[in-house]
């Protein structure tokens, strides 16, 4: 219940990298940081060991909090693949507000192999009955094998 009133009276990308950063530290995340690639930066970098074995270290985090069109979401994806390809990750995460029709999302992702969408709905849908990084796992699961 908070994390969801959080989230609707957020007023921008930074309440919603600041609770996220939270929420992964609630978790176990052993560091939440932002993260410096070269001259740019990504929104968050997430360290944990009981993620690793299915996710990874460092799992880079974007979130787009604007509406975003299909141009959008296309640079979004594109430029965090270029985050996760720079930093030598296995994973990147989008989340995500209001974009594209979900299929649009999906077949654009699949350009981007290393990463994976979660938009807010879907977060606060999955965290009342998982925890985050069940969450994640099932979304990696998902992208990697078309399963749960």
């Amino acid at each position: 219940e908070e994390i969801s009133r959080r989230i609707n009276e957020a007023t921008g990308e930074a309440d919603i990298i600041s609770l996220l950063g939270e929420l992964f530290l609630a978790e176990g995340a052993d560091v939440v940081s932002e993260a410096r690639i070269g001259p740019r930066k990504a929104d968050l970098a997430v360290w944990s060991d009981a993620m690793a074995p299915f996710i990874g270290n460092p799992l880079i985090v974007e979130v787009k909090f604007q509406q975003m069109g299909r141009g959008d979401a296309e640079r979004a994806l594109a430029t965090l693949t270029n985050y996760v390809h720079a930093s030598g990750s296995p994973w990147g995460l989008l989340v995500y507000r209001n974009g594209p029709a979900t299929e649009h999302l999906v077949a654009e992702s699949r350009r981007a192999a290393r990463v994976l969408l979660l938009s807010f709905e879907e977060l606060l849908e999955g965290i009342r009955t998982k925890t985050l990084f069940e969450l994640l796992r099932m979304v990696r699961n998902r992208k990697v094998h078309g399963a749960p």
